[in-house]
Formats: structure tokens, C-alpha cells, sequence
């Protein structure tokens, strides 16, 4: 009975994350090490749909732990999958394709589908999109007809035929995902797909829609209780591209608040870019930027390092400054660094202070960035579910 409610706590993760995981935690009281572990899981992707990345890798963590002690290698590998789309979340995808590169012999059917799509997942942030392309279509073939699977895998799909300007597949995709969702009994879940459609309506220049579906969808995720992923930075673009410039102040430095309370580094990094950006248009030299978002310094990062993320007042301050921005070569190479960070595909590591540097920004910019540790770049597009 306790294994049957963890189970359905899995299920319920990104459809009603607040009662997934009141389930998790009773089945998670009285279990075996089987139940223990799914329970477990479950709370990694409830607090993974709520945005709390960091519980949510210590949830997953201790699921792969309490299956492998138990020889449970389904069950481990199942975790490890969302595992790796965590740590895909937080800028590790060298460690999250290891984590999702062997699969054991005994895993297949749906989690053999669930762990290839996961990888595909992986693959599409960072920029292999044929490699995912060929993931997705995979793991369609692998599944053995479970439809909320196929929905998930559909919905994915979709998002990288958006990112590979493949309107009509994308279509397709999203428009059977969404039924698949519902005819499930996770019409919840259809919020991910509407999602997506404003970032396809917005690649395609059809703005009046692609604002229209970032509303719906914010109401969605208001409605679930989930966290809103990149919507406010995706919609911050749009209004920003109709130049509503104090509309797009507002969502873009909605979106660093939020990156920055779940210390999610990888899309955090996106949402000052673009904050600086928009502050750029606005003609604003020094913005107001909530507090956890100011200049600290010289921290340490990942692996040890000091440096590392820069701060965005420091870029708008060296902007601001007029110093090394000069007509064309300013303008140009802002929007040329935006262009190559998202639509052109320039995805890895890089470095600021470097790029300051390179286009004659002055030396306070360098100051302002720490020691000039590398920085995570992603690629904009929504993810889709990675559980």
C-alpha cells in the first residue's frame, strides 16, 4: 500500500507537486527500502517542479543511495535519470550525461524510454540537437505505449523543433502532447505544452500570440502550484521586441530574483544578460536590482574556484560607463553576444571579463566580474519535463 502511494506521489510530481509530496512523505514514513527510495524520488521531482533545485538534488541523491544499498538497480537507475536533469539545471552536463550514459541491462521498457529521453534532454541544452533529436525519436520506439511517456517524450520533441525551426513537426508534437496529457488525467501537466507554444510563436515573430500563451501559461503554473521555469525571461524578449521596455524590466528582473532565490546559476546568467539588456534600451545607467542580486565580489564557485558569476550591476554600471561603448561597435556587440548566446547556439563556457576586454569595455567592467571565472551559457528555449 505504501509502495502504491509512493508510486502515485511520482506520478503526481509535475501535475500537483503540493500533493505529491504530502504523499512522498507518508509513504516515506513506513516503507521498505523500495518504497523509501521511490518515495524519495518523488520529493526530488516535486521540489524539481517548484523550482528548489538544490532540495531536490539531495531528495534524488539519497533515492540513488537507499536503491543501490538495497540492489534495487531499477529503481536507482530510475532516480538517476531526474538526478542528471538536475544537474543539468545547475550548469553540470559533462557529470549529467555520466550519470545517464550507462544504462544496466535490466532496465527497459518505460524506465529504458524515460532514461533515453532524459539523456536527449541533456543533449538539447547543450546545444547536440541532432544527437537529441535522435534521443527523442528513440525513445519513442522504446516505449512500450505508455501514453503520459509519450506525451512528455512528444512535448520535449517539441521544444527542439522550436529551437530547430521546425514549425510544422513542433506543431504536431505539442498539439498530441497536450491530448495525451489530458486524455491521461494530466490536463495539469498540458501547461509545459502551452508553454512552448508561446516560444514557437515568438521564434516566428507572431508576438500577439506568443504573449497570449505566456499568459495562459502563467496562469497554468499559478493554478498547479509549479514554477514557472524561463517563462519570465521568454516573455520578457517578446515585450522587449514590441519595445513595452518597463514591461520587460519588470519580467526580466522578476526572472533574476527568482533564478537567484533557487541559486539556479545556469539561467540565472540569462536573465542579467538580458536585464542589462533591456536596462541597455531604456537608456537606465544604474537600475535598481533586489538586494541578493547586487555585486558581492570575489566568491567561491564550483570545484573551488574563486570568481566565477558576475554581477550584474557591475556589467549595467560598465555600460553605463560610455567608456568602451561607441556607436556601432557597442550596440553591435551586445546584441552579437545575445545573438550567439541564444539563437546562433554558443553554448559552454564563458568567460566576461574576457568578452569586457575583447570589445573595450573598461577596467571596472573586469572589477565588477570578480576574477574572471567562467560562467554557464544556456541556450533559451523551454525544458520540458525531466522526470
Amino acid at each position: 500500500m505504501t509502495l502504491a502511494r509512493a508510486e502515485q506521489a511520482k506520478d503526481l510530481a509535475y501535475t500537483a507537486p503540493a500533493r505529491a509530496r504530502r504523499l512522498a512523505e507518508a509513504a516515506r514514513a513506513g516503507g521498505d527500502a523500495e518504497t523509501q527510495s521511490v518515495a524519495l524520488h518523488a520529493l526530488g521531482m516535486a521540489s524539481l517542479a517548484v523550482g528548489r533545485l538544490g532540495e531536490a538534488e539531495q531528495h534524488l541523491r539519497s533515492a540513488i543511495s537507499v536503491a543501490s544499498s538495497a540492489g534495487l538497480v531499477v529503481r536507482a537507475a530510475q532516480a538517476r535519470g531526474s538526478y542528471g536533469y538536475v544537474l543539468t539545471l545547475t550548469g553540470r552536463t559533462a557529470e549529467a550525461l555520466q550519470a545517464l550514459q550507462d544504462v544496466p541491462a535490466q532496465v527497459d521498457g518505460v524506465t529504458a524510454a524515460r532514461l533515453r529521453m532524459q539523456r536527449a534532454l541533456v543533449l538539447a541544452e547543450i546545444g547536440r540537437f541532432a544527437e537529441a533529436a535522435d534521443g527523442f525519436a528513440d525513445a519513442l520506439a522504446l516505449n512500450p505505449g505508455d501514453p503520459l511517456l509519450e506525451a512528455t517524450i512528444r512535448n520535449n520533441r517539441g521544444a527542439l523543433r522550436v529551437r530547430r525551426r521546425d514549425w510544422r513537426g513542433a506543431a504536431e508534437d505539442l498539439d498530441l502532447a497536450e491530448s495525451l496529457y489530458v486524455a491521461a488525467g494530466h490536463a495539469g501537466r498540458k501547461v509545459m505544452v502551452v508553454h512552448n507554444r508561446g516560444v514557437a510563436f515568438e521564434a516566428r515573430g507572431d508576438i500577439p500570440a506568443a504573449l497570449a500563451a505566456f499568459d495562459e501559461a502563467a496562469v497554468l503554473y499559478a493554478e498547479t502550484g509549479r514554477d514557472p521555469g524561463l517563462l519570465p525571461i521568454e516573455r520578457a524578449e517578446a515585450l522587449l521586441s514590441v519595445r513595452l521596455v518597463a514591461e520587460a524590466r519588470e519580467a526580466a528582473a522578476a526572472a533574476v530574483e527568482a533564478f537567484a532565490r533557487q541559486r539556479n546559476h545556469v539561467d540565472l546568467v540569462q536573465a542579467r544578460l538580458l536585464l542589462a539588456r533591456v536596462s541597455l534600451v531604456a537608456g537606465i545607467r544604474r537600475p535598481r536590482w533586489p538586494r541578493r542580486c547586487r555585486p558581492v565580489g570575489r566568491r567561491g564557485g564550483r570545484g573551488g574556484r574563486v570568481g566565477g558569476i558576475c554581477r550584474v550591476p557591475g556589467v549595467a554600471g560598465a555600460v553605463g560607463a560610455g567608456g568602451g561603448w561607441t556607436g556601432l561597435i557597442g550596440w553591435a556587440s551586445f546584441f552579437g553576444w545575445a545573438g550567439l548566446i541564444g539563437w546562433a547556439g554558443l553554448i559552454g563556457r564563458a568567460n566576461f571579463v574576457g568578452w569586457a576586454g575583447l570589445v573595450g569595455w573598461p577596467s571596472s567592467a573586469g572589477r565588477a566580474c570578480g576574477a574572471g571565472g567562467g560562467i554557464a551559457v544556456r541556450a533559451p528555449g523551454r525544458r520540458g519535463a525531466g522526470g
